[in-house]
């Protein structure tokens, strides 16, 4: 462990070590990755798992995935990029309340259990699927890392899933401080065997282009859902146009609050400073990050931001709530803005700050690179799960 901006973060094996990341090691480690949700599913953890998991097989772990369909025409198994991937109809049986199916889908997991033998099994703590993890615990054991990628629910109590999840983890790992704090404090226990990894992003190949300022781009990029609150940067419009009428804001992403964006810029009378760009993929998210001018994330709520980091990679200052882990990422007064949930004044207020101070914008994104590449490096991150992975299996 080290500090670094006075955190607490876990950095695995040593800059020397990394210059030889990819080689292979002697000892092999079978790795089970149980996830809810794999590629090409498009999400945090998914763009994660989609970079961390083939480092990690080159760095020669074996590597297994179970996941689910999540209502889509995937096979039940295939293997890409060399990592064999399970998917079962988890959350169709259980919205069904199906025993049957459920009954078969756990025979199924357990068979995938005895079969790959894995030394270990990391799971990212987030839906119903932990339940079969229990049900077919005895199918083959092996340590159990759980990460946490969202702050927990301060209502944990005893006997719930999150307690037997806690109960059952050799090590339990927060994305940021924020996230694991709110798993220790309802379960202090978990302390000498927790840590903070944060996640890390490859170095963009794309230089950062200068800020445009003419025509100011405001970018919300994400999932359309409620919790991420791009009605509020919608509702924020009008403030910021009256003063910077050239200004457009741009939302980037989908999901079932497209229609409801949509309306609410036409009543505020914004439709032509708006515009709602759809699925943006996740090749060609640096790119649309190059051509705005800040990046606005008025959550309600966030483990760790990506894109919040991805901002920062290209040089540009964010305002965001501040909530869960965002202030590690988002410095208020120097890397960004950090302002209140819920609160579109202020977020229009403070969208205008930095659109009326070009140079502390400027300012701001060349410290949230420089402050990227030390913390949130892709490097660390692997290094540190390789070395983890390694201690606990």
């Amino acid at each position: 462990m080290r500090e670094l901006f006075g955190l607490r973060v876990s950095t695995g094996a040593t800059r020397e070590s990394a210059a030889s990341s990819d080689v292979l090691k002697a000892s092999r480690v079978r790795l089970l990755y149980w996830t809810e949700v794999i590629w090409p599913h498009i999400g945090g953890i998914q763009v994660m798992a989609s970079q961390t998991l083939p480092a990690l097989r080159r760095r020669g772990y074996e590597i297994a995935v179970v996941s689910s369909h999540i209502g889509a025409p995937l096979p039940d198994e295939e293997v890409s990029a060399g990592i064999r991937v399970h998917r079962f109809a988890i959350r169709e049986a259980m919205a069904a309340n199906d025993a049957d199916s459920l009954a078969r889908i756990a025979e199924r997991i357990a068979a995938v259990k005895r079969r790959f033998e894995p030394d270990l099994v990391h799971m990212n703590f987030a839906g119903p699927s932990m339940l079969l993890y229990f049900r077919t615990a005895n199918a083959h054991r092996a340590p159990l890392v759980i990460a946490f990628r969202g702050v927990v629910d301060e209502s944990a109590m005893p006997g719930t899933l999150l307690d037997h999840a806690v109960t059952s983890a050799s090590w339990a790992v927060g994305v940021s401080r924020a996230v694991l704090d709110s798993v220790v404090a309802p379960f202090p226990e978990i302390v000498p065997r927790a840590s903070v990894i944060y996640n890390g992003f490859k170095e963009p190949t794309l230089a950062p282009a200068p800020l445009p300022f003419d025509a100011p781009r405001i970018l919300c990029l994400g999932r359309l859902a409620a919790e991420k609150r791009f009605d509020l940067a919608v509702a924020a419009m009008p403030r910021v146009l009256s003063s910077f009428p050239s200004a457009k804001l741009l939302i980037a992403g989908d999901g079932p609050e497209r229609e409801r964006l949509e309306r609410l810029a036409s009543d505020l009378g914004i439709d032509s400073a708006t515009s709602l760009l759809g699925w943006v993929s996740p090749d060609d998210v640096h790119a649309l990050l190059n051509d705005t001018t800040l990046l606005v994330m008025p959550s309600r709520n966030e483990g760790l931001p990506g894109v919040a980091i991805q901002a920062a990679q290209m040089g540009r200052p964010v305002i965001a709530t501040r909530v869960g882990g965002t202030p590690e990422v988002v410095v208020h007064g120097e890397t960004g803005l950090l302002i209140a949930p819920g609160d579109a004044q202020e977020l229009g207020d403070s969208i205008c700050t930095l659109l009326a101070n070009p140079r502390i914008a400027r300012d701001m994104g060349m410290r949230a690179r420089e402050r990227s590449r030390l913390v949130f490096d892709w490097q660390t991150h692997v290094d540190a799960y390789d070395d983890l992975y390694r201690r606990v299996g």
